[in-house]
């Protein structure tokens, strides 16, 4: 584990869910950095995502997204935290 900059991954917490799974193994690849401490949480709602990022000093915050699986996930969430938000998406 490197002691470089942290970064919260969230994903989908429900398994059995191909949306969930490409959240697994996208972060495992990530956690492999050199240069980034990354941290796994799963999440279900927008007060599990609050919790995560309230627990941890993370200057950058990447959400596994579907709009199926995480409707609550909006555009203008960017402006709620503190942080670099970044989106990946399972399909579009």
């Amino acid at each position: 584990m490197t002691n470089g900059p942290r970064v919260l991954f969230a994903n989908y917490g429900i398994p059995n869910c191909g949306v969930h799974q490409y959240g697994i193994n996208l972060f495992s690849v990530l956690a492999r950095s050199e240069s980034f401490c990354f941290k796994y949480v799963d999440i279900q709602s927008l007060q599990d995502l609050d919790t995560a990022v309230g627990h941890g000093n993370y200057p950058v915050l990447i959400v596994n997204y579907h709009p199926q699986t995480l409707s609550f996930i909006q555009v203008e969430m960017s402006q709620r935290y503190s942080v670099v938000c970044l989106v990946v998406m399972y399909e579009m």
